[in-house]
């Protein structure tokens, strides 16, 4: 009995509400309010014509804009070159003979710089080859070497910085 009274005094407040609406006006008459349709008409030749017209105003043929690869091309570049001037700079300082000093060449810099600035994918492939320049700039007094202890401390400390680095929604593209 309640659930009867319940629902019959909602109807009551909501009646109103969706109780269709009927209007007196005459035909070619100005109306007092404003009367919306509960159907939506759609102009089939109307949308057709709009369409065809959209199509037409797009170009056909694709155009690539080689201005984002060839600037993350140059930012790739000029990484290297920093990373190999400050290699270079620490490979004078082998000279010194103290030992270890060539750990001072901050290996997980370019990477990360990459990993920031460009994609992931350029982060490792930077990596690798900083990894193989440090083994042959770090190579010692002996020709025809390369130090693999170089190698393996660039690939770590590059891979490990890369990895570490938090993702962010955005990445700065250049």
């Amino acid at each position: 009995m309640i659930l009867f009274l319940l629902a019959l005094i909602l109807f009551g407040i909501f009646y109103p509400n969706i109780r269709p609406q009927t209007y007196d006006i005459k035909l070619f008459s100005v109306a007092n309010n404003t009367i919306r349709s509960p159907k939506t008409v759609i102009d089939e030749e109307k949308t057709k014509e709009e369409k065809q017209l959209a199509a037409a105003s797009v170009a056909k043929v694709y155009t690539f804009d080689s201005g984002p690869a060839q600037n993350r091309l140059v930012m790739a570049g000029l990484i290297l070159v920093i990373a190999l001037a400050l290699m270079k700079m620490a490979g004078i300082l082998t000279h010194l003979e103290i030992p270890g000093i060539e750990y001072a060449y901050p290996a997980a810099m370019v990477p990360l710089l990459a990993r920031i600035l460009l994609r992931d994918r350029s982060a490792f492939l930077l990596s690798a080859l900083l990894a193989a320049c440090a083994s042959i700039e770090f190579h010692g007094d002996i020709a025809d070497t390369f130090n693999a202890e170089m190698v393996v401390y660039a690939l770590i400390t590059g891979t490990g910085g890369i990895l570490l680095l938090p993702k962010r929604p955005e990445h700065a593209f250049v």
